[in-house]
């Protein structure tokens, strides 16, 4: 497939130490990312440098258990082009930095525990366009996409999970977060009246109140009963509650071009923010059923339907259309609140097919999954999965274990239209996976994935830029994996 060569480094340190009843974890780590192709989106990535640390503890002491975390992450980040598979210049640079820490302390209650806790989380991102010299529409100045975006997450919390009544239990908990959003003055390219339409975006946005804070609140309630040694089932009620990112807040272009460059669902579309966006609040019910044999060894089933009402999801309206390639016609976005309903099922199951000393022990073993999703003024929802499957055969002897598995996927006829996604056809995948014990310590992996090399289409993989950009033709669905062969060692000491 074009545009999919890529090259990484990663580095990683675990340092760990005991002291006393706790336990401290230092993790330090880097990445880079010389290169990499995306086939859905409209440019490539040209350099990914990230480095990160995280300092955590863990421990007991008389009044209960301390659990603490603190972490730093910066990444610089930069897109263009870097192959004759596409041609042209734009470059585009990233800066972000997140930091943040977690405290939770859990203390023993009337018939089980209470968990306090308070956590902050802070995101800065500066991303801009440096001016291309020569190309007329990118020159002279760079263009100030988010200068200075602020996003900081202030949270306290509470959970008491135990014992309610004989084989009856339950989880309880609250939290509330206080979401500060801001952003400083953008600019275009500066092109003059090519660039009109961004200069007059750029002079509303400049002039108008950018800073936002959202308070939120989340609650969880889960009662359990176990009915004997083979039934058990539970009841569920939650609320989540997700204020928007800064590019859904704050991007802000209204020429195609600069629309177009923001989107991270590889849909081919053009997006602009809206920063009077609400939070988006999903209220759930779900209840689970769980059957299994009085033998541990033997089978088990489950049953999870679940209903979900989201006030002010976070979606798009249609402003109008460009076409990126010749026959071809995607939308033009901005992202708005409209009150959405899923609904769905998962089923999951295992059993023990055969167990001897010859022939060792075979488990068959799935999952269904299928998920409705319906804006309430008419419409799908994007990006829904279709219903899908996922059987096994698991099989271990000694040294060996390994899983034979088949992978289905319906066809994905409930489509987005206001996006312009795409229909896809159902498929069957088989994979394969093993592992074989060498030694004690040195232990080899071997995987395939599409073992027929089969061709399909990705539900959720949005468009093929790429292809559409070099044949000429018009947009399809970006194609899946091919048949993919990994192995690897693994040693333990």
């Amino acid at each position: 497939m074009l545009d999919t060569l890529y090259k990484a480094t990663n580095h990683a340190l675990t340092l760990a130490a005991r002291a006393g009843d706790g336990i401290w974890t230092l993790k330090l780590g880097g990445q880079d990312i010389p290169y990499q192709g995306f086939a859905n989106q409209y440019m490539d990535m040209t350099r990914n440098r990230s480095a990160f640390g995280n300092l955590g503890y863990a421990g007991g002491f008389g009044w209960g258990r301390l659990d603490a975390r603190a972490y730093w992450q910066k990444v610089k980040h930069e897109m263009g082009f870097f192959s004759d598979e596409r041609m042209g210049m734009m470059p585009m640079s990233t800066e972000g930095r997140n930091e943040g820490y977690r405290v939770q302390a859990e203390l023993p209650a009337a018939e089980g525990v209470l968990r306090l806790g308070h956590e902050l989380h802070r995101t800065r991102l500066d991303d801009w366009w440096p001016a291309a010299p020569g190309s007329m529409m990118m020159e002279p100045d760079p263009y100030l996409n988010i200068n200075g975006g602020r996003r900081d997450r202030l949270a306290f919390f509470g959970e008491w999970e135990g014992k309610l009544a004989d084989r009856w239990s339950g989880t309880f908990g609250l939290r509330h977060e206080s979401v500060r959003m801001d952003t400083g003055t953008v600019q275009s390219y500066g092109c003059g009246m090519m660039c009109a339409e961004d200069d007059a975006a750029a002079a509303a946005f400049n002039a108008a109140d950018r800073g936002r804070r959202d308070r939120n609140l989340d609650l969880t309630l889960v009662a359990r009963h176990q009915v004997d040694d083979t039934f058990g089932y539970e009841f569920g009620a939650a609320q989540k509650t997700r204020s928007p990112n800064l590019y859904e807040r704050y991007s802000w272009g209204r020429g195609t071009m600069a629309m177009a460059m923001i989107g991270w669902f590889g849909d081919g579309n053009g997006y602009v923010g809206n920063p009077d966006l609400a939070p988006e609040v999903a209220r759930t019910l779900s209840a689970t059923a769980d059957w299994r044999a009085a033998d541990p060894r033997g089978w088990q089933f489950s049953a999870t339907p679940f209903y979900t009402k989201v006030r002010d999801y976070i979606d798009a309206d249609r402003l109008g259309t460009f076409s990126p390639v010749a026959g071809s016609t995607k939308a033009l976005l901005r992202f708005a609140n409209h009150d959405a309903t899923l609904y769905g099922l998962n089923l999951a199951w295992q059993a023990q097919a055969w167990s001897s000393g010859a022939w060792g022990t075979g488990t068959l073993k799935g999952k269904i999954d299928w998920t409705r999703g319906k804006r309430d003024d008419g419409g799908d929802l994007y990006h829904v999965m279709p219903l899908n499957a996922l059987v096994a055969l698991a099989h271990s002897q000694g040294a060996w274990s390994g899983e034979l598995q088949l992978e289905l996927v319906a066809r994905k006829s409930r489509v987005d239209e206001r996006r312009a996604e795409d229909v896809t056809a159902g498929y069957g995948l088989v994979n394969l996976q093993g592992r074989y014990a060498i030694a004690k310590p040195v232990e080899l992996m071997l995987g395939v994935r599409n073992l027929f090399d089969r061709r399909y289409d990705l539900p959720l993989g949005g468009v093929n830029l790429a292809e559409a950009g070099a044949s000429g033709r018009g947009l399809g669905p970006l194609a899946g994996q091919g048949r993919s062969v990994d192995v690897g060692v693994v040693v333990k000491f």
